[in-house]
């Protein structure tokens, strides 16, 4: 019975959860559920269609045990950074040549660990030609 009241309460949870928000219940028998929430998305931003920024953040409650940004290249090669943002979160990766069909990525370190409640974003930049810089995606979450 604790089960079958675990997975429903789950069910019910999954069903109000955000876009981009997964959930998966586990216990041990005769323990209570935990909840782990998985945000993660995607965008192409103002790319083009030619770089798709994703954001992925897996935690329980405001535990996060993994948080990263990535940026893949689609058709035509460019310099790009990308990086993590939030209230107690912060990685870079740097800015280098990304070739078709390659991504870029940076996680936050020292994972897991408890974070401030807040809007954390994955952000992908493109250094221009000129050397400017611009900002061509980003996915954000509030936890």
């Amino acid at each position: 019975m604790r089960r079958f009241l675990g997975a429903f309460i789950a069910a019910i949870a999954l069903a109000g959860a955000a876009p981009g928000a997964a959930l998966a219940a586990s216990a041990a028998p005769g323990q209570a559920s935990v909840l782990n929430t998985e945000n993660q998305g995607c965008t192409y931003g103002s790319s083009g269609g030619n770089v798709q920024t994703c954001f992925d953040i897996v935690r329980t409650g405001l535990n996060v045990s993994y948080m990263s940004a990535s940026a893949s290249v689609v058709s035509s090669g460019r310099t790009l950074a990308v990086g993590v943002s939030g209230p107690s979160a912060s990685a870079a990766s740097g800015y280098s040549f990304v070739g078709v069909h390659h991504s870029i990525s940076a996680s936050v370190p020292n994972l897991p660990r408890t974070m401030t409640a807040g809007k954390y974003c994955g952000t992908t930049y493109r250094k221009n030609a000129n050397g400017s810089i611009t900002q061509i995606g980003q996915v954000c979450f509030s936890i």
